[in-house]
């Protein structure tokens, strides 16, 4: 099998499996709110559901974190017209947004201020 009908096979395979087809990139960029510098590693999470004309009645979830630049990329699929994004990261509020705008939104994160635990912390 040449590499090319290998490469096919796989990415037919990989659009069965996942039941999210056709789909569109949507563009996730995280920041600091006060600072405006990108936030890496921020866990994006996307929860697509169905239209009323989707062929698919199940609901789609895609994880993805940001890179050293803030930006993540998911793929939203094409006939599901409601959904969810969030956006989580250790030291931040969490943040979502429904029905977010296509192809990119941002996301400016307010930091969590540590909380002291108090009491005796001997094992």
């Amino acid at each position: 099998m040449t590499m090319n009908v290998r490469l096919i096979a796989m990415l037919a395979a990989g659009m069965l499996l996942t039941g999210c087809c056709p789909t569109r990139t949507i563009g996730v960029f995280v920041a600091d709110a006060e600072t405006r510098k990108p936030i890496p590693d921020s866990k994006i999470t996307i929860a697509a559901y169905p239209s009323p004309k989707a062929k698919s009645a199940t609901r789609c979830r895609k994880d993805a974190k940001t890179d050293r630049n803030g930006w993540a990329y998911l793929e939203w699929p094409v006939d599901y017209e409601r959904g969810q994004v969030i956006v989580k990261r250790v030291g931040y509020e969490t943040q979502r947004m429904d029905n977010p705008p296509m192809p990119s939104v941002r996301f400016y994160l307010e930091r969590i201020e540590p909380v002291p635990i108090e009491g005796d912390m001997d094992p």
